[in-house]
């Protein structure tokens, strides 16, 4: 016989992730096996745990410790991606170079690629003319050199951004608490 075993959905704190919480059970030691988890709105909100016949003390204390603990998963979950999003949207917003606001989109990403790794053949016609973000003006790229630097700028500037993100993201993996979480700010 099941034993089902129902919090309700206030007890989380947070909206309930029910894929975040099937893949926490999935990785929690119980006596017992965990069939299913429903999420049962016409009950006003509550989040049935079914058991098998198995179901034990120590899988209740398990259990209660994972719903405490999924305001934590679902708090970082949240923050970090918030972070990327952000981390994508300075990434959008391009690199200068020689004044010119110029994009870092994939494809301007594989174009300047390409560019860069065919600077020094000897067909390969300077100057090149960059258009800007905007296409509202273009950067005379003039040598193999200024193709070196322009190149480099642009991945710079890409590895900065993710850095920068990466140092949020690892104060949000090491907060323990969920106002540590809610505490860290993107300054960026």
């Amino acid at each position: 016989m099941a034993t089902v075993m129902k919090f309700q959905v206030d007890d989380f704190g947070v909206t309930p992730d029910i894929a975040c919480l099937r893949k926490t059970i999935s990785m929690q030691e119980f006596d017992a096996t965990v069939v299913d988890i429903n999420v049962n709105v016409s009950e006003h909100g509550v989040v049935d745990f079914i058991f098998d016949d198995d179901y034990s003390a120590n899988d209740g204390a398990t259990l209660v410790a994972v719903v405490a603990g999924h305001q934590l998963v679902v708090a970082k979950h949240r923050k970090i991606g918030a972070i990327d999003r952000r981390t994508e949207e300075l990434i959008g917003m391009g690199f200068i170079y020689g004044g010119v606001a110029c994009s870092l989109s994939i494809p301007s990403q594989s174009k300047m690629t390409a560019a860069h790794q065919i600077k020094d053949h000897p067909y390969f016609a300077y100057p090149v003319e960059w258009n800007s973000i905007d296409d509202s003006s273009t950067y005379s790229i003039a040598s193999a050199a200024d193709m070196d630097m322009f190149y480099l700028t642009a991945i710079g500037t890409i590895r900065a951004r993710l850095d920068s993100g990466t140092l949020l993201k690892n104060l949000v993996r090491a907060a323990a608490l969920v106002a540590e979480v809610e505490g860290i700010v993107d300054p960026r």
